[in-house]
């Protein structure tokens, strides 16, 4: 697994180049590395990276490209290791058998799916973080095709979900589903009026967001209607979305009759964690912005935790946003102390915080296993935490004035 993280490693570090609102000059796929002669160690990972630096005579610019490569190589090693190898991931402490038993398969045909499909969520969530440290944005073109990725990974392979239920006798594993750990009701299948409404409103909610709503409302409402479809109209992303949307909803149509039960299930939860997720993560920018009187989250960090979300199901959004809460919360102190600046890119935290998610699955399931069996309760837990945002939010901000005036 190690020299396969460091080729995909390298590939990482060419979509870092490419993606970016503006370009690295240093990319071996591109230009080579040093002069003008490109040499033929600069396309191996690590190598070339080390190849450059003494031809350069300079390793800063080859440190950032040469870490990631490692790093890579490190997380497929890791966590192959962590699940499939140790099987840490499954170890769920359970002490009763579900009645619905459609939804299980054996830990041999679901661990190897779970393993790479986290590992292609790892890659996404590497180039979004590497591109939101540069340039304190995270681009669609990681974002987009990652929700999309998640959603076929999801109706392709069901048991690449996180395990929500394992049997006493340890032989087989059941995938987390919106409804774990209870039954899957055949209700909000595909199949019925109710669950493809669901399915369809999750999409287009997630189509929705990635259109430009800039509201301009100085000249009333009726000049800010006129603005505001204009500017649709004039952007070509906009054609694109709506192609996306027609697509989309044509292919989650057509699943009805392709797809089975454990499919569909999978599809159902995949959509409901994409829209949660980024739905969770756009409800804290709105109370943010308006606690703090400016803006305090990009909505790149909303289409990430959706596309986190159509891969870790809707449970886990909160757990991530725990976890890169408090991440977040020491980095921010320490670079306000050590800087004077107050802002901190959100999204790598929230990648931290789904890897923590991920490598600890075990242990949080099994902690927060009996809240979720209330579904609501959860939901309302967010609204109340939002609720809460604001006066939190205000005595930071308090704080932060009385300290700048002293």
């Amino acid at each position: 697994m190690l020299p396969l993280g460091c080729v995909v490693g390298g590939l990482l570090n060419h979509l870092i180049h490419v993606l970016s609102w503006q370009p690295k000059f240093l990319s071996p796929f591109k230009t080579p590395l040093v002069g003008t002669q490109r040499h033929w160690l600069d396309c191996i990972p690590v190598v070339g990276w080390i190849h450059a630096a003494f031809r350069a005579k300079n390793i800063t610019p080859y440190l950032r490209p040469l870490c990631v490569e490692l790093i890579t190589a490190a997380l497929f090693a890791g966590f192959y290791w962590w699940e499939v190898e140790k099987q840490m991931v499954t170890g769920l402490r359970l002490e009763e058998t579900p009645a619905n038993l459609s939804l299980f398969t054996s830990l041999s045909d679901a661990l190897g799916p779970m393993c790479w499909v986290h590992l292609a969520l790892i890659c996404l969530m590497t180039v979004a973080t590497w591109i939101d440290v540069d340039e304190k944005l995270i681009p669609d073109g990681i974002t987009v095709p990652g929700t999309l990725l998640g959603l076929i990974t999801a109706a392709w392979l069901p048991w690449s979900r996180l395990p929500g239920w394992r049997l006493p006798q340890n032989s087989q594993l059941e995938f987390l589903h919106s409804l774990s750990p209870s039954s899957w009701p055949r209700s909000l299948s595909l199949g019925s009026t109710k669950g493809m409404a669901l399915a369809l409103g999750c999409y287009w909610l997630w189509c929705l967001g990635l259109l430009d709503r800039r509201w301009i409302g100085r000249r009333g409402i009726g000049k800010g209607i006129t603005y505001f479809f204009a500017r649709l109209t004039r952007r070509f992303s906009t054609y694109w979305i709506a192609a996306l949307a027609v697509l989309g909803t044509i292919a989650l149509v057509a699943a009805r009759s392709l797809l089975d039960f454990p499919q569909e299930v999978a599809l159902m939860s995949s959509l409901f964690g994409m829209a949660f997720g980024g739905g969770m993560i756009w409800g804290v920018r709105i109370v943010a912005r308006w606690a703090l009187g400016r803006e305090a989250m990009g909505f790149g960090d909303v289409t990430l935790m959706a596309m986190i979300g159509s891969f870790l199901g809707w449970q886990t959004p909160p757990m991530i946003l725990f976890f890169g809460s408090m991440l977040a919360l020491v980095m921010a102190i320490s670079h306000w102390l050590a800087t004077g600046e107050q802002e901190i890119y959100f999204g790598p935290f929230l990648c931290l915080g789904a890897l923590a998610t991920i490598f600890f699955w075990n242990s949080v399931w099994d902690y927060c296993r009996l809240s979720f069996e209330i579904w609501w309760l959860v939901p309302a837990m967010m609204g109340f935490g939002l609720f809460l945002m604001p006066a939190l939010l205000l005595a930071i901000r308090f704080v932060k004035l009385k300290v700048a005036g002293q």
